[in-house]
């Protein structure tokens, strides 16, 4: 009978793998986390376990291979779970219909609805090198310094479901593979450090995971096809939010207008237009503001809020990315002919 996982604590790990009670467990706690370590009994198998816990998140990192073939029945819930593996063999069964066999060394992302099981088998022997990042979706759009609606996760291709199953697996390379390596076999600081030495490492995979997901066009590697109807309300949305800048719509109502689901809005949107739909919405606020600086004698406060900008303070620092200038500074220049070039530009 397969032993039925979820991200819980440190007593419901060692019961839901069935380790035996000679295999030797230390935990280390303190501000709200911990860390336990888990060396496998000869019984067992052999090699070690860690499990990080906080309340934003949780790692996994195996470095260990079973004595006997094992089964598991993993609830994620509303966790998004990452797996960065350097060795890994595992089926896995997402219903009935969808199965997938692991390849390393890879890296995936995986989410399913709540309360829907994944069974995961693993082989007798098999040499597992592993870490796994779970955390909630709005914790990954705070890294990311986006809206929960811009996170990449409609990566199953047609489906506009919410409920349908997310699993999308990338080459573990460069950064990622050096990351992971050293999660599961580098030297690390002691005591409570370590606690904070593994929280830091996972917070940067999940940022070069991001990084990865955020900026990858390919409409194929995406599973995504768009047709003429597609492109065609793909240019429709850019209209709108052209017409909309201030008070731009929800990525569930430009779907809805448009009649596109969100994946392919998403990943349309970037593979026709080169950013995302935040990306260009935030590039269109800021041209037009320049626009409004350079051409007429509007307060600096007032065209941050005609373009949607609730802080004067945000919008002069983008301005400022954009533009290599303040807005205030730039008027200045402007008016006495010194208008500084486009940096953007200048470098394309």
């Amino acid at each position: 009978m397969a032993n039925r996982f979820r991200w819980g604590d440190i007593d419901h790990l060692i019961e839901t793998t069935g380790l035996s009670e000679l295999a030797a467990t230390s935990v280390d706690e303190g501000g709200g986390a911990t860390l336990s370590r888990i060396r496998l009994h000869a019984d067992d198998g052999a090699g070690e376990i860690e499990y990080f816990c906080d309340e934003a998140m949780r790692v996994l990192i195996f470095d260990c291979a079973f004595r006997e073939a094992r089964t598991f029945e993993v609830y994620d819930g509303d966790w998004i779970r990452l797996n960065f593996s350097l060795n890994l063999n595992i089926d896995m069964a997402f219903g009935p219909s969808f199965n997938v066999q692991e390849w390393t060394p890879s890296w995936r992302v995986i989410r399913v609805p709540q309360g829907q099981l994944i069974v995961e088998a693993v082989p007798a022997g098999a040499r597992l090198q592993w870490v796994t990042v779970c955390c909630k979706a709005d914790r990954l759009a705070r890294l990311a310094g986006i809206g929960l609606d811009d996170l990449p996760f409609r990566l199953t291709g047609e489906a506009p479901s919410e409920d349908d199953v997310i699993y999308r697996p990338f080459p573990l390379v460069g950064a990622l593979k050096s990351l992971t390596a050293n999660m599961i076999g580098g030297l690390r600081p002691r005591g409570g450090l370590a606690r904070a030495y593994v929280a830091r490492k996972a917070d940067e995979l999940l940022i070069l995971a991001l990084d990865q997901l955020l900026n990858d066009y390919s409409i194929e590697s995406l599973q995504v096809r768009l047709s003429d109807r597609d492109i065609q309300a793909l240019h429709t949305a850019r209209q709108i939010l052209d017409d909309t800048l201030a008070s731009p719509p929800t990525v569930a109502n430009l779907c809805q207008r448009v009649g596109i689901n969100r994946n392919k809005l998403y990943y349309g949107f970037k593979s026709l237009f080169r950013v995302s739909v935040s990306e260009y919405v935030q590039q269109c606020k800021i041209e037009l503001g320049h626009r409004l600086v350079t051409t007429s004698d509007l307060p600096i406060s007032d065209i941050a809020a005609a373009v949607g900008f609730r802080h004067q303070c945000n919008f002069s620092t983008a301005f400022k990315a954009r533009y290599g200038a303040s807005p205030i500074v730039l008027r200045q220049q402007h008016r006495v002919g010194i208008a500084p070039a486009d940096p953007v530009a200048a470098r394309a």
